[in-house]
């Protein structure tokens, strides 16, 4: 079988050299015309030896064939099918032709000729090889008398077959001749190329040569052997020293034996056809020990196997040390990037994007690392404005950074922070993010705006109250005060240029002198003071203030400042004086009217006593007489006279009722109180034991609760029961279960007493008349009464600092409540 070495090349194009190209088709276009010819020379001459035209045929049909081939871009086949196709049609022509007498047998130089020239030598030793074994055999043959015979060719056929092989054998010398002149020029400029070549190899070797014995890196070169073909300078001086050659060494005696040992399964892979890229620490021939990046890469021979293999060996040393020296800056960096109590993030710069933040801003803003890496500020909403962030970022383009710039950010919940952003620049591995600190000063700034409003509403008060604050540095005599004080001074001056001695020029002076050594004194002892003075305005007015000043010690324990506040108290003077002269006069009229007032008193004790005396009498003889006609004329008098009498008798005791009522009246008024503690409820129960027996017939269910107890006097508070409990009494008689009930409660702190009955009440539109005197809501016939009880109530209660009100509806009773002015009532 072919190899596929061979099928590959029968598929190659044309051979290059066109002398080859021209002799091949040549030589088909000769074959063919030389069986065309040889042909019709036989049907035309020697018609009787027509079987000598088979041998035209057949050459004739292997022209085309290799014809075809050339046309279908296939030399080699086509040479091959020339050769060894004219060698059979040869052979053919030279067993019909009488054997080795055969005149076609001069062809076979030629054809052997051609093939060693156009196929090679293998192939002219294998025609020539073909040729004598064919001619022994054809030898053999005629010895046996195998041959057929065949009449001698005629000397036409004759000149044929000789013309045939002399035109090949002559095209064949020509074009040889013409190939060979042509591969002896191409000889001639491959020598010229090839020591331009070598001259230019030589240079190349050179210049890589000093790169390699330049290059800040060791180089080794090793063969399978593993003995050192090459190693340049840097390689030969780090293990074994300068002028020191190594090349021939083996690699053992070159790295020593622990050394190798440890690099012997990583060149092994290297000679396997692996590129080995690795670290390693190296001890050179002094003694120091190197980091090295060692690249070991195979050399690939001409046969594409492995011949050997390179070594590049680069100190990393001082990079190592670097990259440690970086590895602790950006170990210490992320430390204090994941532990800072400061929100800080790492942004790129040319999208924006998050690249990475520290807990701090995770827990500040409120979203997930997730949420926040690969997002931009904008996207999660962090900026409140976005022209805010366009003035930041406008800023940092500008000067590279930012320092406390002042910006609103929303958190997660979408609360506002206020924030200072400190940023700037950094590069990392080629491109530029930016690095920001964010400091939450929304405390702060809250801190700073309550500090400027309490300064606001300071120096408002100040102004409202007329008082401003002041601060004297001892040691520079120098002034700090607040825009009241220039207020109260109706000064101008700067501070600056005010001392003691300008200050001390404004006070009056008769006040002067005293105020300058009280205040020197409390200096002097370090004492706070209190002063009051006068100062003069420049258009005359006279002012009056107030002075608190205070002395602050200092570490030596020498006065250091005084500071303290200054009122404008004119008004206040003025007013004083203005109510001092208005007491004066007022206790001149409180004198006059209290002795107006005694002798009213004195008057109205006068005319009660006339009342008590001067009209009781009359109406005892009025209701006396009247019973003695009832009495002792009845048998006189008819039904109408009786009547007339009785109502006489009623009038009579009702005017003496409502004396008693009107004199008890003017007694609370004007009695003297004296406030002791009293159990209401003892009270209570004893006035309805009174009022019990005084009518037996009437019976009500009595609720009194016990310890309610009250500070006051105890005559008053007796005489406001006895009514309240009486007016319970009588209103609820004609109920068929009558109830009163006495109690006490708490109301906002207030000690509530009240009086509550399921009598006949009244409308609460008229309850504003209950407690004025003579004013009755219930008819006369229905229920007796004056009026003057539950206004004799209101006076007492009034009289303790208390008050008192009702609630009722008409027909469901009347609840009274009241207070004697305490918040609670004492412990019983």
């Amino acid at each position: 079988m072919r190899s596929s070495e061979e099928q590959a090349a029968d598929n190659l194009p044309l051979s290059v050299d066109p002398i080859d190209q021209a002799f091949l088709r040549l030589a088909v276009g000769l074959m063919l015309a030389g069986s065309v010819s040889f042909v019709a020379i036989v049907f035309y001459l020697a018609p009787e030896q027509r079987i000598r035209s088979l041998g035209g045929v057949l050459l004739g049909s292997v022209s085309l064939i290799a014809g075809i081939f050339i046309h279908r871009d296939k030399p080699r086949q086509a040479i091959r099918t020339l050769a060894y196709g004219m060698w059979g049609v040869i052979s053919f022509m030279a067993v019909l032709g009488g054997g080795l007498r055969a005149p076609i047998f001069i062809a076979y130089p030629v054809l052997i000729a051609m093939g060693g020239w156009l196929i090679g030598p293998a192939a002219a030793v294998g025609l020539a090889g073909l040729t004598l074994a064919f001619g022994t055999g054809l030898m053999i043959a005629d010895g046996y008398g195998l041959l057929p015979v065949i009449e001698a060719a005629p000397a036409s056929i004759l000149w044929t077959v000789y013309a045939i092989v002399l035109v090949s054998a002559t095209a064949l010398t020509v074009y040889a001749s013409r190939h060979h002149r042509t591969l002896f020029a191409r000889q001639g400029q491959l020598a010229e190329a090839m020591s331009a070549k070598a001259d230019a190899l030589a240079i190349e070797e050179n210049r890589l040569r000093h790169i390699t014995e330049n290059v800040p890196a060791m180089i080794f070169h090793g063969g399978r052997d593993l003995r050192c073909l090459y190693a340049n300078r840097q390689f030969a001086d780090f293990f074994h020293g300068g002028g020191v050659p190594i090349e021939g060494m083996h690699l053992r005696e070159v790295l020593g034996e622990p050394v190798f040992e440890a690099a012997l399964p990583n060149i092994e892979r290297a000679l396997a056809g692996e590129r080995i890229l690795l670290e390693g620490e190296r001890t050179s021939v002094t003694g120091q020990v190197h980091c090295l990046e060692i690249s070991l890469v195979p050399e690939i021979g001409a046969d594409g196997g492995v011949a050997g293999f390179y070594a590049l060996k680069r100190d990393i040393t001082e990079r190592k040390r670097a990259e440690q020296t970086l590895k602790l800056t950006e170990d210490k960096f992320a430390k204090v990037f994941r532990t800072s109590p400061v929100p800080i993030s790492l942004a790129r710069s040319s999208d924006g994007l998050f690249a990475d933040i520290n807990p701090a801003f995770e827990a500040f803003f409120g979203w997930t690392r997730d949420e926040i890496i690969g997002n931009t500020s904008t996207g999660i909403g962090i900026w409140r404005s976005i022209e805010e962030r366009e003035r930041w970022t406008r800023a940092l383009r500008e000067h590279g950074a930012t320092r406390n710039f002042e910006v609103n950010w929303r958190n997660k919940a979408g609360e506002t922070r206020i924030c200072q952003i400190s940023a700037e620049f950094i590069r990392i591995e080629g491109e530029d993010y930016i690095l920001a600190l964010t400091f939450d000063i929304t405390e702060r700034k809250r801190s700073e705006e309550a500090l400027m409003a309490s300064q606001a509403r300071l120096n408002e008060a100040q102004r409202i109250g007329r008082f401003g604050s002041w601060e004297l540095d001892l040691a520079s005599d120098s002034f700090v005060w607040s825009e009241e004080i220039t207020r109260i001074f109706e000064t101008t001056a700067p501070q600056e240029k005010v001392n003691y001695a300008v200050f001390l020029k404004t006070i009056h002076p008769d006040d002067r002198a005293t105020f300058d050594k009280t205040y020197r004194q409390s200096i002097a002892e370090g004492k706070a003071g209190e002063f009051t003075y006068r100062l003069c305005m420049p258009d005359g007015r006279i002012k009056f203030v107030h002075v608190r000043a205070e002395t602050r010690i200092g570490a030596d324990g020498k006065p250091v400042k005084s500071i303290g506040s200054t009122q404008d108290i004119t008004e206040q003077v003025l007013a004083r004086q203005e109510i001092e002269r208005l007491n004066a006069e007022l206790e001149k009229r409180v004198v006059e009217r209290t002795a107006e007032l005694t002798s009213a008193n004195r008057e109205l004790e006068s005319f009660a006593y006339s009342i008590s005396h001067d009209l009781r009498a009359p109406l005892r003889g009025i209701d006396g007489f009247s019973q003695l006609l009832v009495d002792e004329y009845r048998d006189r008098l008819d039904a109408q006279g009786v009547d007339y009498l009785d109502r006489v008798r009623r009038a009579a005791q009702r005017m003496g009722t409502l004396i008693d009522d009107i004199l008890e009246l003017s007694r609370v008024t004007r009695q003297e109180m004296r406030r002791v503690k009293v159990d209401l409820s003892q009270l209570a129960t004893e006035l309805i034991e009174e009022r019990t027996r005084a009518e037996p017939g009437h019976r009500a269910d009595i609720a009194l609760a016990p310890g309610c107890k009250a500070f006051g006097d105890p005559q008053l508070l007796r005489v406001m029961m006895q009514n309240l409990l009486e007016n319970a009494w009588k209103y609820s008689g004609k109920e068929a279960s009558p109830r009163i009930e006495f109690g006490r409660e708490t109301n906002g702190g207030d000690t509530v007493f009240f009086v509550r009955d399921n009598g006949v009440g009244f409308d609460m539109q008229y309850a504003d008349r209950l407690f004025a005197p003579f004013q009755r809501l219930h008819k006369p016939e229905d229920f007796e009464g004056t009026g003057i009880g539950l206004a004799t109530v209101a006076r007492v209660v009034h009289r303790h600092g208390g008050r008192i009100w009702a609630e009722s509806e008409p027909g469901k009773g009347a609840l009274f409540r009241f207070t004697l002015g305490e918040k609670m009532s004492p412990s019983p």
